[in-house]
Order: structure tokens, then sequence, then C-alpha cells
């Protein structure tokens, strides 16, 4: 309501406790995502999230990877086919190599991931050596 944003029953509707939270191609949006990364701080104990395919960019992106310091718990992550662009790229490459990051799994497939922004974040995947699968096809790797 604060930002004319009407609430998504898919968003809202929570039956039980659960770890594991699977959003993919609801076409949330930025806004949405901005305001969903503001709730992560009272999930401290999601293990599996999942926000494929939703529309999302930078300012969206950002914002949901910043807000995953406070799961500390989470084991997998997709973020593909949305647009990841060098904001979104710092962010996952911030995340990655924070002491609080304990990913197995990265989802990133057709996110438009070219050379550039992939470098802010695969030395930290790389340093860190805590993910078993990864998921970068269908990008612009090698493109430029």
């Amino acid at each position: 309501m604060e930002n004319d944003i009407g609430p998504m029953p898919a968003l809202i509707v929570r039956k039980g406790l659960s770890s594991e939270m699977n959003l993919r191609s609801q076409n949330i949006g930025d806004s949405v995502a901005q305001k969903l990364a503001s709730s992560l701080q009272v999930m401290p104990h999601l293990q599996h999230f999942n926000v494929s395919d939703n529309g999302l960019t930078d300012p969206g992106l950002s914002a949901i990877i910043t807000a995953l310091h406070h799961c500390r718990y989470l084991l997998s992550l997709d973020i593909g086919r949305n647009k990841i662009d060098i904001q979104a790229a710092h962010a996952l490459g911030a995340y990655l190599q924070s002491d609080g990051c304990q990913l197995h799994s990265l989802g990133l497939r057709n996110a438009d991931i070219d050379d550039l922004e992939a470098s802010k974040f695969v030395e930290a995947i790389a340093v860190k050596n805590t993910i078993e699968t990864l998921d970068m096809s269908q990008n612009l790797l090698g493109t430029q």
C-alpha cells in the first residue's frame, strides 16, 4: 500500500513453516522485489530461494541479493531468467565472498550476463569454493 503495490496472493499465502521460497515465474518486477527483500530479514532459516523468471533488473536483484546476508542457512539460490547487470553482479560478488554465504547451488541461467559482469562474482566463487552446482548457461559469456 505504501508504494501503491497491491499484494500478490502467491507472495503472502504461506502454509506452515518452510525453509523454501519458490517465486519462480510470478512476474513480481523490481518494485515488489525490493519490498520482498526487506522481508528476508525475518526469514533467517531460509535454505532454498527461487526468484527466477520474474522480470527483475538491477534494482530488484541488488536489493534481494544484499538482503541475503540475513539468510545464513541459504543453500540454493536461483536468480536466472532475469537481467543481471553490473550493480547486481557487484552485489552477488559481495554476497558470495561474505562469511555468511553457504550456497551450494547457484542458478544464473539466461540472465544476460556478459564477461564484465561475470568477472564481478566468478572470482568469489573460486575463492569461497562452496558452490557445487552452477548454471550459467544461455548467457553472453565470450561474445565481446
